[in-house]
């Protein structure tokens, strides 16, 4: 029924939800290391891929294994397409998703920056979801459709700008963590479907 289903979806936001800006934090489970392991082909994605050995994929398999976790906890239809697709990871009804997932070291903070390369900006997706991995756990940070990702919320650098203490390698959007959709209007917005 609609009520326990409700009842359901508050216990998993306590379970998963950290920090005032809403975001969902996952243990990373050692079958989703193995994955990303056996998908990890040790080429640079492409033109763009900053760890030029291919270890970037995977952290953003993990990425993926953990809002595909996300969307079968809030009982989510979903097709998974990162083996097929170029330009999105997941499709969810009509929305076509791309899960962005950086490397990091220690729990993500509301001023901490998300970032897409320039090059990527006519990829075929309708949104980003962001995400942070740890050594043991994904945070899934927020969301924003990619239209509004590169025309309101995100901010333009080019290779070797300064942003705070990082220096671009690439052309690219930076957005501030806390400046992106949460991941409760994010469940609001799939479960239309």
């Amino acid at each position: 029924t609609k009520q326990s289903l409700a009842i359901w979806r508050k216990r998993m936001e306590s379970k998963y939800r950290s920090g005032p800006a809403k975001m969902v934090k996952y243990i990373i489970r050692h079958n989703w290391i193995n994955y990303a392991h056996i998908k990890h082909t040790g080429q640079p994605f492409n033109e763009t891929t900053i760890v030029k050995d291919g270890k970037g994929q995977i952290t953003g398999t993990l990425g993926e294994m953990a809002f595909g976790r996300w969307l079968t906890d809030l009982d989510i239809d979903f097709e998974y397409c990162a083996d097929d697709s170029m330009n999105f990871d997941f499709k969810v009804g009509e929305y076509r998703i791309d899960v962005k997932t950086k490397k990091t070291h220690g729990a993500p903070r509301p001023d901490y920056m998300v970032r897409i390369p320039k090059s990527q900006e006519r990829q075929q997706c309708d949104m980003y979801v962001f995400a942070y991995a740890t050594d043991h756990e994904i945070y899934l940070l927020g969301f924003a459709s990619k239209s509004e990702f590169w025309s309101s919320l995100g901010h333009s650098v080019k290779a070797g700008d300064k942003t705070e203490s990082h220096t671009e390698k690439v052309d690219a959007r930076f957005a501030y963590i806390r400046d992106l959709n949460d991941m409760q209007r994010l469940d609001l917005m799939l479960s239309d479907f």
